[in-house]
């Protein structure tokens, strides 16, 4: 079981109360065992009671705003994804939580912008600790099975604080390691079945070994990828329309660099380098696999809500892919690692028949808004001190309160998002760029100077963004060491006032 919303939490020793305390006490409970004999409770924590939509979420990696048909591409087919686009919502101002994979993914699991979260702009492999509540366990604790399957990116040990079995999901399979997850021939995966009615073994507690055989000693003979697709269907073939409704998380690697498929097809043909061919297979051959995903959903009935995005912009490769030979980026500047639009803006498709209406939404929101809107979907109660708002509002077809502000952060820039105004800070705050993205998209004229009120504006807000124990990207510290410093010189000052 997973303790909702305060996991560093300890109760005091009861002996420490005093006897008044203890009397008063004991009546309340005598008092609310009454009350509860006669309403009706939701049993287990409403583990059993849920009846929330299946909530589906795709998610490629370093997979371009450009790369897919429906947001511009032309060379790479990409139908199923397109289909999705078609029967669902696609949105064209969506963000990921960060320009690289580990701080995007931290904000899309727990709600958090890239300045609360404890991994911030940094890929540096920093683990989440058993404190950080997950979109998993708050699916959990609202009557959802929760199966991650792909890459987890928290962990590169198997029983750290950041393990995945310790993060709210009842079922994992995949390669946790960080780095040896875009390896395509694994000779290895792991999984965590909590009861063992998916995998049919007993109940795991730590993550098992699941050898592949065929790729032992180096061989290539099953790509890895093609093990997640198949592990998902049977899950939901296990779990999806039988009794508790279904969170999926299927973090997948593809197109992240290695960029070395089975095969090039359906691109043998194409006049194009060899690289690109193997890129382009890569990306057609998850939108198969999404294709084979959605009829399987289609078959459990409608009541299924699906997500698809991607952690960040397109890159180049070691292997010599270039972003732009397909545009990958679309009208974006900026590649994956940057604050520019092409390494934030990606993807989204929502797609949830009979409920969400086809069609396209200019709304701007992001991946930490991810765990309040499925919160909301599942009737839950999301955490209060995130900076995520749900978006099923605007899913549905209703007004979505105004946002006020996105933010984002890499080791040594910033940005934050003001309406159509959006401002970015590097070398400590001494640079800054001012862009209005309704009409320069492209973030080809900086208007800093023209506007310093916006400036001015965005600078107070980034004073603040970056919390916790290590320096932010902006004026080189955090909002906490910010305030410390500041009380620090308050009480001398008042000392010597005293004096």
């Amino acid at each position: 079981m997973f303790p909702l919303f305060s996991k560093a939490a300890h109760a005091p020793p009861h002996n420490s109360l005093p006897p008044l305390l203890h009397r008063i006490i004991a009546l309340v409970l005598v008092t609310g065992a009454a009350i509860l004999s006669v309403v009706p409770a939701r049993d287990a924590a409403c583990e059993d009671s849920a009846h929330g939509p299946n909530i589906v979420f795709i998610l490629a990696d370093d997979l371009g705003y450009g790369d897919v048909g429906c947001y511009g591409q032309q060379k790479i087919r990409t139908p199923n994804i397109d289909r999705l686009a078609a029967e669902g919502m696609r949105f064209t101002d969506f963000h990921a939580g960060g320009a690289v994979c580990i701080p995007s993914r931290a904000c899309l699991l727990t709600g958090l912008h890239s300045g609360h979260t404890r991994q911030h702009g940094s890929n540096n492999h920093q683990p989440l600790e058993e404190s950080d509540l997950t979109v998993a366990e708050v699916l959990h604790h609202a009557g959802y099975t929760t199966a991650c399957i792909g890459k987890w990116a928290f962990s590169d040990d198997h029983d750290g604080p950041g393990a995945v079995q310790k993060h709210g999901w009842d079922f994992y399979f995949g390669e946790p390691n960080q780095t040896t997850v875009h390896e395509y021939y694994l000779p290895r995966m792991w999984e965590f079945d909590r009861d063992g009615s998916i995998s049919g073994k007993t109940p795991d507690t730590g993550l098992r070994e699941v050898p592949i055989p065929e790729n032992a000693n180096g061989q290539r003979k099953v790509y890895s990828h093609d093990l997640l697709t198949a592990r998902a269907l049977e899950v939901i073939d296990a779990k999806a329309g039988k009794g508790k409704p279904l969170f999926l998380y299927l973090p997948y690697t593809i197109p992240h660099a290695n960029i070395d498929p089975p095969d090039d097809a359906p691109y043998t043909r194409e006049n194009w380098p060899q690289v690109e061919k193997n890129y382009a297979a890569m990306i057609t051959r998850m939108d198969t696999d999404i294709g084979k995903i959605m009829k399987r959903l289609h078959g459990v009935g409608q009541n299924t809500i699906v997500f698809f995005s991607s952690d960040n912009g397109p890159t180049n490769s070691k292997e010599g892919h270039q972003a732009d030979f397909f545009h990958s980026a679309g009208p974006l500047r900026g590649k994956k690692a940057s604050l520019y639009e092409g390494g934030i803006r990606v993807p989204m498709l929502v797609c949830w028949p009979g409920h969400v209406s086809p069609g396209v939404s200019h709304e701007p929101w992001a991946f930490c808004d991810f765990l309040p809107t499925a919160a909301e979907l599942a009737a839950a109660r999301a955490p209060e001190k995130i900076d995520g708002v749900s978006f099923l509002p605007t899913l549905l077809g209703k007004p979505q309160p105004p946002r006020e502000v996105l933010y984002w952060e890499t080791p040594s820039s910033c940005a934050v998002r003001m309406g159509d105004w959006k401002v970015i800070a590097s070398n400590q705050g001494k640079n800054v760029e001012l862009y209005h993205l309704r009409d320069d998209l492209g973030e080809q004229t900086d208007v800093a100077d023209k506007h310093p009120e916006i400036v001015a504006r965005a600078r107070e807000f980034l004073k603040a963004a970056h919390s916790g124990d290590s320096a932010g990207p902006y004026e080189g510290k955090s909002a906490d060491q910010k305030r410390e410093k500041k009380e620090k010189k308050e009480k001398k000052e008042k000392k010597r006032a005293k004096q």
